[in-house]
């Protein structure tokens, strides 16, 4: 289906069109600062603005999103958490795993970090492979 204030297409089926334009020519603006869900927050700089000119809803549609934070909210202590149940996991394989440390602010983003006794040569390969066969 064709846009209603610009001229392109858009999907028929979509729940939300958006339409609008970004102009190069107007100067940048100042956004942010922004939290992020792993609690590091970004201090914002200059951008682009984004014109929009309409919004055209389907019926029954939502727009979801995520408010912005200022550091570690519940879904990453939750993750966290869910970290403490991969560690015990990994306690029982492989045996060559000391300690394991899943910090707060990396969790999203699958940090984990692995101390091993290392015995030969690419043994920590072996040790990451089998953590990334346990499935969690």
């Amino acid at each position: 289906m064709k846009g209603i204030t610009v001229d392109i297409e858009v999907p028929a089926n979509s729940d939300i069109v958006i339409e609008g334009y970004v102009d190069p020519a107007e100067p940048l603006r100042r956004e942010g600062p922004f939290g992020d869900h792993t609690g590091f927050l970004f201090s914002g700089g200059r951008l682009s603005s984004f014109s929009c000119d309409l919004h055209h809803p389907q019926k029954e549609s939502h727009l979801s999103g995520q408010p912005s934070l200022a550091g570690p909210d519940g879904r990453c202590l939750s993750r966290q958490s869910h970290g403490k149940t991969l560690s015990a996991a990994a306690a029982r394989h492989p045996p060559e795993i000391v300690d394991m440390n899943l910090p707060v602010h990396g969790v999203f983003h699958n940090l984990a970090i692995i101390s091993i006794k290392k015995e030969y040569p690419a043994h920590a390969r072996k040790v990451m492979h089998a953590l990334w066969g346990l499935g969690r």
